[in-house]
């Protein structure tokens, strides 16, 4: 009996030709199914036999159906050529001295029983880790072979079966989304070199022999996205001779732009996403503009000169002064520091610091300031040097002499994984913000990264105790000597550094936020249909004195009225759109102030009073940080709509001030404009700052300064409702009588001669220092 954790079957990939082939995997899978909905599959895709292909159609197309077939259950899908599978074939058989009768590997796919394994020595070869599986069972004793040697003998990713990048949990109704990229002409150049007949391949085995070399960001940004539940896809525009495959294939001929334009017409993603804005032409946009609903870019160098911002719906950049320069310009940017893909662990193999202080990148004349930085760190210390660029270096450069040649992809990953020590270095466009792929792809292979310090290096990792930082050459050569010199410290910090990589740093969490935020995108011209306009003149109004007595639950519980969310939304829709051409409404700015330098990456915050949630969308875009979010309302109708809208937040229907949090739960929370609709707003400062940890952000607080605590009666969104005017003292010292203090007031609303204002005030506990001393 297998467990049901460990339950898989394996398909052979001539199975899916077999006669009737689709009814029978069909059936199979209901099977499967019925006895056990959680089991876990993995199969291979197709055999691109030229002439099978011409029966069954591409092979995108093919797997694609494979991914409808299995939705919910297949983990990976493989494709190769038939050629490779009987190349593969025979170094398996000369390397493990046993007879493969093929019609033994595909005789138990469809048993009765259905738990059964059809196995490939080409997937044995590529998973040695299912050699646990195989030994499982004595049908298939005699698969057992030396891995470790059959592997050896095919690292060529022509004879290897590679991971689609599509997800294989994605229904059809997932959103969709298609990267576009292109590689460095000289990596392309050295990739064909060592693999020439990749030449003569079709597009799908090209394409992922180019992912599989771990170039760049290779397939970790779809592969994150798929792990979002998104469908989605790699194209790269500059590789021709890939390119011209699916044009062959697809039976066109065409300009490079046209056949990236056509590509993307038949994928009909959602979303494209740029990664090279060199792309991003007037022309090349006009003509995308049809084919797709939104259109994202990235940009972490300098700007292309050919890129036209005006056809790009969302900008993401790794530069923080980036995404600051982009919303001043009125456009929507997010803020997203670059990522490792933990899936490169598995290909190096153990860790052998061998190399004792390396450099891996580029150090051609276009680095300009950090190749001399280089330069002098190497005067002053034994730096080894790998990558590109050496060539335009002059015959006597100290770089040129310690160059050791170029390193991309994998090799590029090997190297820093065999460096005791790796040296980092920003380029000049960086400017004061630490961003560049180094910083994760050496943490995570378990490096100690010796980098440049930089403002925002802190936000990252742990200076000095999961990355070293320096100030000068002088300063990085010392220590250097010094981590040299007591190895074990300068692991213990390689090593912390790689677990936070791991944690923190993953292109799957990366992922996760992109695909979040691209569907609040998506949603948006939906969203705004629903909810029409707001009615301006009905949010706040018809302010008249409120005796005590008049006082009634129909007004304390006005806010409970079901009308009331969907025309709160109006306008908050409309207000997001605003904000995200760069206009902040006062409130939001503040909020985002206060919290700015009290909430770090993925910080705990609770809003009481959080309504549709929206706060939740505006503070990570204004902070350019995740947070760890909790919202709450009394309104099952606001809670009802927050979890429709933000699915990966948590929302509970709680009164506030009866919250159902142990005491100090969240180090920081937010009043959220709720203490004014709250008559008995002492009960609720109380409950507020029992479950607050540090600090409490009492926002947008109508107060009085000459005046004594008014209650009124008032219209919101046409609702009756009440509201408390407090005298600024008096709401000070609620606050105070609860251990707290003021930390900062900003003010966005004053009528001096109503004595009107509306202020935001951050307290904290008397014990816990000032945010600028933490």
């Amino acid at each position: 009996m297998i467990d049901r954790d460990e339950m898989c079957l394996i398909m052979e990939d001539d199975v899916l030709f077999a006669v009737d082939s689709w009814r029978r995997v069909e059936e199979a899978v209901a099977e499967l199914t019925r006895l056990d909905p959680e089991w876990q599959m993995l199969y291979l895709g197709i055999n691109a036999d030229p002439d099978e292909l011409k029966r069954s159609g591409p092979p995108r197309r093919l797997s694609g159906g494979l991914y409808r077939v299995f939705s919910g259950f297949a983990t990976h899908a493989y494709i190769v050529r038939s050629s490779a599978y009987r190349e593969v074939i025979d170094v398996w058989s000369a390397h493990s001295h046993l007879e493969l009768p093929h019609d033994v590997i595909y005789s138990r796919v469809l048993l009765p029983r259905i738990r059964a394994y059809c196995v490939n020595p080409l997937m044995a070869l590529q998973r040695p880790s299912f050699s646990q599986h195989l030994n499982r069972f004595s049908d298939y004793e005699y698969l057992e072979l030396r891995w470790e040697q059959a592997i050896a003998m095919t690292d060529d990713p022509a004879l290897n079966p590679i991971p689609i990048a599509a997800p294989a949990s994605s229904g059809d109704n997932a959103p969709s989304i298609c990267f576009v990229g292109t590689c460095y002409g000289a990596f392309l150049t050295h990739h064909y070199q060592a693999h020439p007949t990749l030449l003569q391949a079709d597009y799908q085995t090209q394409l992922q022999a180019l992912l599989r070399s771990g170039f760049g960001d290779a397939d970790f940004y779809s592969r994150g996205m798929a792990a979002a539940g998104w469908q989605a896809w790699d194209l790269v525009a500059n590789c021709y001779p890939i390119q011209n495959a699916w044009a062959r294939e697809q039976g066109i001929s065409a300009e490079p732009a046209q056949i990236l334009l056509q590509q993307i017409k038949h994928l009909q993603p959602d979303v494209v996403y740029i990664q090279d804005l060199s792309l991003a032409t007037a022309e090349f946009l006009r003509q995308l503009r049809p084919l797709t609903r939104l259109v994202a870019g990235q940009i972490a160098s300098p700007m292309p000169l050919a890129a036209d911002l005006t056809g790009i719906d969302v900008m993401v950049s790794s530069f923080p002064h980036f995404v600051a320069r982009f919303r001043a310009a009125g456009r929507c940017a997010y803020y997203q520091p670059l990522a490792f893909d933990p899936r490169m662990l598995e290909k190096l193999g153990p860790r052998n610091p061998s190399i004792p202080f390396s450099f891996v990148g580029g150090i051609s004349p276009h680095h300009a300031r950090g190749t001399q930085l280089i330069a002098d760190i190497a005067a002053r210390t034994d730096l080894q040097v790998w990558g590109y660029g050496a060539e335009h270096l002059p015959a006597d450069s100290l770089l040129r002499q310690r160059h050791r040649g170029e390193a991309w992809g994998a090799e590029m990953f090997r190297l820093l994984r065999s460096s005791q020590l790796t040296l980092n270095r920003h380029i000049d466009t960086a400017e004061r913000f630490a961003n560049n792929m180094r910083l994760f792809e050496a943490t995570g292979t378990g490096a100690l990264l010796i980098t440049d310090h930089k403002d925002n290096l802190a936000d990252l990792f742990n200076i000095g105790a999961e990355v070293i930082a320096y100030r000068s050459a002088e300063e990085c050569a010392e220590l250097v000597g010094y981590f040299l010199a007591h190895p074990d410290e300068a692991e213990e910090i390689a090593l912390a550094g790689q677990r936070r990589t791991l944690k923190d740093h993953s292109y799957e969490r990366r992922m996760a936020q992109t695909a979040e935020y691209l569907e609040h995108h998506l949603r948006r011209p939906q969203a705004r249909s629903r909810f029409g306009e707001p009615k301006l003149g009905g949010i706040s109004s018809g302010h008249q004195p409120l005796a005590a007595n008049e006082l009634h639950s129909g007004l304390t519980d006005a806010w409970k009225n079901e009308a009331i969310p969907a025309r709160q939304r109006a306008l908050v829709e409309r207000q997001l759109d605003e904000l995200y051409r760069g206009k902040v409404n006062p409130p939001f700015r503040v909020l985002a102030d206060l919290l700015d330098a009290v909430i770090p990456p993925a910080g705990s915050v609770l809003e009481i009073g959080c309504s549709s949630g929206y706060y939740y969308e505006i503070l990570e875009y204004l902070l350019n940080r995740r947070l760890n979010y909790t919202g709450v309302d009394y309104s099952e109708s606001f809670i009802a709509m927050a979890r429709s809208f933000y699915p990966k937040a948590r929302f509970e229907v709680a009164d506030g001030s009866r919250l159902p949090f142990g005491d100090r739960a969240f180090p920081t929370v937010i009043s959220s404009c709720i203490l004014l609709h709250t008559p008995n707003f002492r009960d609720h400062i109380r409950e507020t700052v029992r479950v607050a940890g540090s600090f409490v952000i009492a926002h947008r607080t109508p107060v009085c300064r000459h005046q004594p605590t008014q209650l009124l009666k008032k219209l919101a969104y046409e609702v009756e409702t009440v509201e408390v005017r407090f005298n600024e003292s008096e709401f000070l010292q609620a606050f105070l009588d609860q251990g707290m203090i003021l930390d900062r007031a900003m003010e966005f609303e004053s009528h001096p001669e109503s004595d009107e204002y509306s202020l935001s005030y951050r307290f904290r506990f008397e014990e816990v220092p000032p945010p600028e001393l933490l």
